[in-house]
């Protein structure tokens, strides 16, 4: 009814009542700054800009896109370049349904209750909802009668491990790392599109970005791990023989690697590494980098991480 309502313009904001009646201060209340038209309510104010990309997993609108309420609607309904499969695509409109939904109660609270703006606590309420909802609306499938048993194994405590991978297809590639700790936590999911090259160069190109964002993150002990041989056989003896076509890459890794304390590579099967593999999958169809953290990861990447890993079902909850 609230999304009704903002695509025939009858939401009582202070710009549609300042058309109907006179003597109405148009002023948005959250911001102060300019009217409150639903496209500014919703979008344009830096309350609920900070709240977009705190909510809806870094979501930046440009309002530019927006001429008419009826854009609204048509946003939420075909969300732009998501990242997500088509399957799933559905989880983002009722994400950003609950978000304007929060935005407008949030408004309201300020205007009639001499609330306050909390965007925690907002971000805390819509994600409740969304997982009542997506409980409701998933499509439930029988669990095998043997359950698979984990793959992903944590590091010793203190360490951090990095899983890495790559994909491509016939005009790109992507990029994925996956940090976490002993306990299993899932510490940041990075992603990113990578220019179109080799499989192995794409996979080695993976392992440098992690070691870099290592390097970032001021972690002093990490342990790579990936499923592509070719170059975690490279990486794990001086005297092995580089593939000419990742040789440059594999160097840079290794004079990298010698800033932390200490720095393992390690080889292992694609079913041990299915959470970045997904991450990957992800990335290669963003239009844009992306960084989730423990408490903004999607929830597809999240399933998988739980699937992942029995440490993860207790803490990416």
């Amino acid at each position: 009814m609230l999304l009704w309502r903002i695509g025939a313009s009858a939401l009582p904001t202070k710009v549609n009542l300042s058309r109907r009646f006179d003597h109405i201060d148009s002023t948005c209340i959250l911001c102060n700054n300019a009217e409150e038209s639903p496209i500014h309510l919703f979008f344009g104010c830096p309350f609920t800009r900070a709240f977009w990309a705190s909510a809806c997993w870094g979501l930046r609108i440009e309002t530019s896109s927006l001429v008419t309420d009826e854009d609204i609607i048509k946003l939420i309904l075909i969300p732009p370049n998501s990242p997500f499969p088509s399957h799933d695509q559905w989880t983002i409109s009722l994400n950003m349904a609950l978000i304007i939904d929060e935005i407008w109660g949030t408004r309201n609270l300020i205007q009639f209750q001499e609330g306050i703006a909390d965007i925690h606590l907002s971000k805390k309420n819509v994600q409740t909802r969304f997982l009542e909802y997506s409980r409701v609306f998933s499509v439930s499938s029988a669990l095998p009668a043997v359950q698979p048993t984990p793959v992903w194994t944590p590091p010793p405590h203190g360490w951090i491990k990095l899983n890495v991978d790559a994909v491509l297809n016939s005009s790109k590639s992507a990029l994925a790392v996956v940090a976490r700790d002993h306990q299993g936590e899932v510490l940041y999911i990075w992603g990113c599109q990578h220019h179109l090259c080799s499989p192995s160069q794409a996979e080695a190109s993976s392992i440098l970005w992690a070691v870099k964002l290592a390097l970032q993150e001021h972690w002093k002990s990490i342990i790579d791990e990936g499923n592509a041989q070719v170059c975690f056989d490279a990486l794990s003896s001086q005297d092995h023989i580089l593939d000419w076509n990742i040789c440059t890459i594999i160097n840079n890794i290794r004079s990298l690697s010698s800033s932390f304390v200490s720095c393992k590579f390690r080889w292992i099967k694609r079913n041990s590494n299915s959470a970045v593999h997904s991450a990957a999958r992800i990335a290669l169809n963003s239009c844009q980098q992306y960084c989730f953290n423990k408490s903004n990861i999607p929830p597809p990447l999240k399933s998988v991480c739980m699937e992942d890993s029995s440490l993860c079902s207790f803490v990416c909850v």
